[in-house]
């Protein structure tokens, strides 16, 4: 009997189906079948549309991520199932966020599947167009990947050898990642509930959002040109709009006051020698080492040092002999970029170490309780405008209730003259330090390599 048309049809389908499974891998395979079937405007059309591609998104990634592991569409599904059911968890259908006022900060691809009542996107800035690597397609003889030779020496990856028609398959290539980012774009914009607010730059950035003003603009959405400051911190006359848009009522409109505000930062984030000080760091002059080693740089030979200070405070409990201690400064120098040391830059940074050895610092850290060494810290400091400061101390160790603070520096000056030159910075190591350890006392010295000794500041 012939087969209804129903089931020819269905054959015909598994088959098509099959083929594409047994000629691709577990990624492209799920992508092609997307594809070819309209899951994408089969999603699109569900009332839950804005979960159910996100979800469909990162289906598609944990498939790519898997496939670049060499796993098989078995592995593939057995390891989706487990998410399906719970026994692995990845917030892979998590639809709600955080509740309670909370602000999370992530980027569109973690942000698949979930939704919130308000959403920002903000502008990443120029898109830089990435060389194309490789290229997948399907013909009669089954899946084929076109790759060229490429010169990964530089900053971008230099085409070297391309194989035969190669611009083609590039592309194609392209417009795959063209399409795979205007699909990004949909989820993102589809994460809010009730309001969308998408940041962009003037000029034409050429960035992942450039294509979505228009559109927003052509389906009546608000656009609010937020102003700029000045480098007096205000806003020139020129800079604020006198209307944020054109569909908004002037009652609802945002004042000049409300967009000064919202132009003038709240917070920065900086190091400990880009803080105000009462004490200005005063700019350093080109770095002059101790007894001329050979001909790096001061920053190489500056960098060594603290590599070499490093191994000692880290190995204090087993210094080794002169011939060990030459062996680490030849390494530190290699650490810090200097590919084949020369005889006075090992004598230079072992003199240095040998000076360390020999001082008072080297002696209170030895009896001290606690011995951090290249410590990073984070912390902040209210003022005008709230600091964020981030830093490393060269070292600090505690005895008792006492913090000391050492800042190593090499620069080939007197004393008098590093004081005066890094008081603010070594200032604020303290403020921040007080901070992260309330209860204790500190302070703080620079520890001259120049005249091999501790030197106060302030």
């Amino acid at each position: 009997m012939a087969a209804p048309a129903s089931i020819v049809n269905g054959f015909r389908l598994l088959a098509r189906c099959r083929e594409l499974l047994d000629c691709h891998a577990p990624h492209a395979a799920l992508s092609a079948l997307a594809a070819e079937w309209g899951w994408w405007k089969l999603l699109e059309d569900r009332p839950s549309a804005a979960v159910d591609v996100g979800v469909f998104l990162r289906i598609l990634a944990l498939f790519r991520q898997r496939q670049e592991e060499s796993w098989d569409w078995i592995e593939c599904a057995r390891e989706l199932e487990k998410y399906r059911t719970g026994e692995l968890d990845m917030s892979l259908h998590a639809v709600q966020m955080s509740e309670g006022g909370s602000v999370r900060i992530m980027t569109v691809h973690q942000a698949k599947g979930l939704e919130a009542d308000v959403v920002f996107l903000a502008d990443p800035g120029r898109e830089i167009a990435r060389t194309v690597e490789s290229h997948t397609f399907s013909d009669h003889n089954g899946a084929q990947v076109v790759l060229p030779i490429l010169d990964d020496g530089g900053f971008r990856k230099q085409l070297m050898f391309a194989p035969s028609r190669w611009s083609k398959w590039s592309v194609k290539e392209r417009a795959f990642e063209a399409s795979e980012r205007i699909r990004l774009l949909y989820v993102a914009c589809t994460r809010a509930r009730k309001a969308l607010v998408v940041t962009t730059r003037d000029g034409g950035s050429q960035g992942s959002w450039d294509i979505l003003g228009p559109a927003l603009e052509r389906a009546g959405a608000a656009v609010v040109d937020v102003v700029h400051q000045s480098e007096s911190g205000g806003m020139t006359s020129d800079e604020a709009p006198n209307t944020p848009g054109p569909d908004i009522p002037e009652d609802e409109r945002p004042g000049r006051n409300t967009l000064e505000r919202l132009a003038r930062p709240t917070f920065r984030v900086v190091r400990p020698s880009d803080v105000d000080h009462e004490h200005p760091v005063v700019d350093r002059e080109e770095g002059q080492r101790r007894r001329q080693p050979g001909k790096l740089g001061g920053k190489v030979f500056g960098t060594a040092v603290h590599e070499a200070f490093e191994r000692l405070v880290n190995g204090r409990e087993s210094v080794p002999d002169e011939q060990g201690l030459r062996e680490w400064a030849r390494q530190s120098l290699r650490s810090a970029g200097a590919v084949q040391p020369v005889a006075a830059d090992i004598d230079a940074v072992l003199a240095c170490m040998k000076g360390f050895l020999t001082g008072n610092i080297w002696t209170q850290l030895l009896d001290a309780d606690d011995v951090l060494a290249e410590v990073s810290f984070t912390t902040g400091i209210q003022g005008p405008v709230f600091d964020v400061i981030s830093g490393t101390a060269d070292l600090a160790f505690r005895t008792g209730h006492e913090w000391t603070l050492v800042d190593y520096k090499t620069d080939a000056v007197p004393s008098s003259v590093l004081a005066e030159r890094y008081t603010g910075q070594l200032q604020t190591y303290v403020r921040c330090w007080k901070r992260m350890f309330l209860d204790d006392n500190v302070r703080a010295v620079l520890w001259s390599t120049h005249e091999d000794r501790p030197v106060q500041a302030g």
